[in-house]
């Protein structure tokens, strides 16, 4: 955090991929997968990552063919639960798009046109805050306006389809014409239990 807090800390995030996670997820997953398939051999172990890879996509390509809402789950679980504060926001209109919502003893710009909250929620997420949400309704306008392409069932969709395809097994795959890689000599080590001299 001290040498690299851009790649560290949210303060240092771009707009551009409306996206706030800060995570290993994707390090923990793989690992998970590799623990199963570690003590493998080294083909076979990657052939079981590769394996189980193409179920997580398959899964997620379902779920994503699944859901007819015109933007992604977490747009609707977002919303709804942004909904949930709405009670403490008070809107005062500015002009030209541009509204002071309070929220308890805080005041937050919130900015129509540009699509910005002083909050940078809705900027680092490409859903709209509850501040942004609260001048939505109160403008009796449809929230889903507001949400960022990036979260369209469509979008969603297509990171899913191409899927990782099958791989033949050993029996069908074409020789290298190299020769065959052999275990050489195996050296069994002495092993000397509990109580037994140094001298065997």
């Amino acid at each position: 955090m001290m040498k690299n807090p851009e790649n560290c800390s949210r303060a240092f995030f771009s707009f551009t991929p409306v996206c706030e996670d800060v995570s290993n997820n994707f390090s923990e997953s793989y690992n998970n997968t590799l623990n199963t398939a570690r003590e493998m051999p080294l083909v076979e172990m990657l052939e079981t990552v590769r394996r189980q890879a193409m179920i997580r996509m398959d899964m997620r390509r379902t779920k994503a063919f699944k859901w007819q809402a015109k933007y992604s789950e977490k747009v609707a679980n977002t919303i709804k639960a942004e909904k949930k504060h709405l009670f403490d926001c008070r809107v005062i209109p500015s002009g030209n798009g541009i509204y002071e919502v309070g929220e308890n003893n805080h005041s937050h710009t919130v900015n129509m046109v540009e699509k910005t909250c002083v909050c940078r929620r809705w900027s680092m997420t490409g859903i709209p805050c509850r501040h942004a949400l609260r001048v939505i309704l109160k403008k009796k306008l449809d929230p889903l306006n507001y949400v960022s392409h990036w979260y369209l069932t469509s979008t969603w969709r297509k990171q899913y389809c191409n899927p990782i395809l099958p791989v033949n097994g050993i029996n069908f795959w074409r020789s290298s014409g190299e020769p065959t890689i052999t275990v050489g000599n195996v050296l069994i080590m002495a092993v000397r239990f509990i109580g037994q001299g140094n001298n065997l």
